[in-house]
């Protein structure tokens, strides 16, 4: 199995906005893409640059696209000590399906964070209310 590594994940993430912009520049009338993307006079001949909406709306899919994945791969989880030992306990519902999935345990032990981590999940502590 081919795990990426988080510059992997951000290289793929940025090839995947760029193609999505590029298709969405590439059915503009020509002035409406100038309002998002001009030629760069410091990479001649055929070379571009963003202007502002460009940059901003480039921005504003990155964006979306990694919020998307931090929706399906951030799992949350508490830590509590109990008699020396420090468990850690799924709190939002993925990580209590794939909790069930290490032989019907309740708590993730080190090993399943090590393992979840190598293929992409990101772990966040419980949000504290006050």
């Amino acid at each position: 199995m081919n795990i990426q590594t988080e510059n992997e994940i951000k290289e793929n993430i940025f090839c995947l906005v760029d193609a999505i912009y590029w298709e969405f520049m590439n059915n503009l009338d020509d002035s409406t893409m100038k309002e998002f993307v001009i030629d760069d006079e410091d990479n001649k001949p055929d070379g571009t640059k963003n202007t502002e909406k460009g940059v901003e709306l480039f921005d504003s899919i990155e964006e979306r696209i990694k919020n998307y994945i931090r929706l399906k791969f951030v799992l949350t989880v508490k830590k509590e000590s109990k008699y020396g030992n420090e468990l850690i306990y799924p709190i939002c519902e993925r990580a209590k399906l794939i909790v069930k999935l290490f032989d019907d345990k309740k708590t993730f032990t080190p090993r399943h964070i090590e393992i979840l981590k190598q293929l992409g999940f990101i772990f966040q502590h419980e949000e504290i209310k006050i």
